[in-house]
């Protein structure tokens, strides 16, 4: 099997190349080769489905960490908001007095240097016993800054899982691989006298096996109609 077959393109071969074999007559010589090769094969569709899955997890951990930072951006405005009305900073720049970013900027600088900068800002601002508005909005930005953080660990946690999720499809790819080159020689072998049968099983597979369309030829234009003679 050429190495630069991918692993969703291997299963497809092994399962046709398996089907071919359920509908042949198996030389007993090779039909431990065709057993081994049936579990590779099923071990590389197992490897693979996990595969995906895993990918499927980490997506939705990478969509997760978007939406729990839309909800930490929209806390901090929420927050500039009432510390203006509380009047404890100007609309222009709420936060000017606690020395800190304007909030537009938060988000920005929490994805490079976390979250320090914030929880600075809330610590200042509960320090100066505000009105209870200001306390709600404050706590609503550390609840949203635990679902930051929360979303960011499941992120690694499931790009953890997909890295060996992934590692175990190589490598079951690659055993699929090499069981699958092995069962060819040897059944090439045990077909000598029958190149037919051994054509049977590892002709060429259609395309539309591997999801891909055939295909068809343009329709050819219709004849232009005779010219008009001109008029006499």
């Amino acid at each position: 099997m050429k190495h630069h077959i991918d692993a969703t393109y291997a299963g497809i071969i092994g399962t046709v190349t398996l089907e071919r074999y359920d509908a042949s007559s198996v030389p007993a010589a090779i039909k431990p080769l065709v057993t081994q090769l049936r579990s590779a094969h099923q071990d590389l569709l197992d490897a693979s489905a996990r595969a995906t899955q895993a990918r499927t997890a980490r997506h939705a951990a990478q969509l997760a960490v978007v939406t729990a930072t839309g909800d930490l951006k929209t806390s901090v405005e929420t927050l500039a908001v009432e510390v203006v009305h509380a009047g404890l900073g100007k609309r222009r720049d709420p936060f000017a007095a606690y020395g800190v970013l304007r909030p537009s900027r938060f988000t920005e600088v929490a994805r490079t240097r976390g979250m320090r900068d914030l929880e600075g800002l809330l610590e200042r601002v509960e320090a100066t016993s505000p009105p209870p508005s200001v306390v709600r909005a404050s706590k609503a930005c550390r609840k949203a800054i635990q679902a930051v953080e929360g979303a960011r660990a499941e992120v690694t946690s499931k790009g953890v899982a997909f890295d060996h999720a992934a590692g175990d499809r190589v490598k079951a790819h690659a055993t699929f691989a090499a069981t699958f080159d092995r069962v060819k020689i040897q059944a090439r072998a045990a077909w000598i006298d029958d190149p037919a049968a051994f054509t049977s099983v590892y002709k060429r597979i259609p395309a539309d096996r591997f999801g891909v369309k055939k295909k068809h030829a343009p329709q050819a234009a219709p004849p232009a109609p005779p010219a008009t003679p001109p008029p006499h």
